[in-house]
């Protein structure tokens, strides 16, 4: 039964999650939304997601959303450009939630990501 399982044991609903959220990046998913395109209630989303994953599925959602953000800004997007393909209510939202997510804001990030490939590759 559920109970009886190791947490991590079964990841059918991570997948599951990460699936609808690969195919669709770029829509601004919340966990209600996945819950209603998923066809199961809010609450066993919730409590399914984290015990399958450790995680709660806010969190793994806005770690999926900021990581996706700093590639399209590893590209050469603008944070306005960033902050509208993700819908974002604005690159105001965008960075300060990329700032409490990084540490640092996602203009740094455009600063940090050079660098980095310059001492990966050594130029």
């Amino acid at each position: 039964s559920f109970n009886d399982r190791a947490p991590g044991s079964d990841t059918r609903l991570v997948s599951e999650v990460a699936a609808l959220i690969d195919t669709n990046p770029d829509r601004a998913w919340d966990i209600n939304g996945v819950a209603r395109e998923l066809g199961i209630p809010l609450s066993t989303l919730t409590r399914r997601f984290d015990w399958e994953s450790g995680t709660p599925i806010g969190r793994w959602m806005r770690q999926v959303r900021m990581t996706r953000a700093r590639l399209l800004l590893s590209q050469g997007m603008s944070v306005v450009a960033v902050a509208e393909q993700m819908n974002f209510s604005s690159p105001f939202h965008l960075s300060r939630s990329y700032k409490s997510w990084a540490g640092h804001s996602p203009s740094a990030e455009m600063r940090i990501i050079p660098t980095e490939m310059a001492a990966l590759f050594g130029r």
